[in-house]
Formats: C-alpha cells, sequence, structure tokens
C-alpha cells in the first residue's frame, strides 16, 4: 500500500494489492455480514483485539478474474454475532 496524490481531488489516497482485494470482497459480502481478507485476519490475530474475532468462511472467487482468496467472517468474539448487528446498536 501506497500513498498518493490524487491529481483531481488534491488529497492523499492510497492504492495497492490490499486496496483492490478489499475492493473485489466487499460485493461477494452477504447482506448484514462483515467479511475480511486474510491479511486483515492476521494482523488483528497478532494484535491480539479481543472485542471481535475473525474466522474463515471459504474459498471466494473474485471478479474480473481476479483469484481466489480466502474469506473471513468478523464477529463479535463473545456471541459470535456479525459485526453489522455491533455498528446498528
Amino acid at each position: 500500500m501506497s500513498p498518493i496524490l490524487d491529481p483531481i481531488t488534491r488529497r492523499q489516497a492510497v492504492c495497492g494489492a490490499h486496496i483492490a482485494q478489499g475492493a473485489r470482497l466487499e460485493p461477494k459480502t452477504p447482506p448484514g455480514h462483515v467479511y475480511a481478507t486474510e491479511a486483515f485476519a492476521a494482523r488483528a490475530a497478532l494484535e491480539g483485539h479481543r472485542s471481535f474475532r475473525c474466522t474463515f468462511v471459504r474459498q471466494l472467487d473474485f471478479d474480473k478474474r481476479y483469484g481466489t482468496f480466502p474469506a473471513y467472517v468478523v464477529s463479535r468474539s463473545l456471541d459470535r454475532q456479525p459485526l453489522s448487528s455491533m455498528l446498528q446498536s
């Protein structure tokens, strides 16, 4: 991921493989759920986040021939409800 200056908005933006992978993951996420990439799930585990957990769901085929990648559902640690239910509270 690299910071760049957007020539139109003149604001700092980011680009890179992780941004593209997240963009491909979003349309594959079922309503009411939050999916994460393997990189996010690994970093959350390494940093010891306890308020949520990332659980492997399945391999997803991404659009535009981007490839197949593991997807993780993000949920509360205590009851494993989708994180989106936390956001609505």
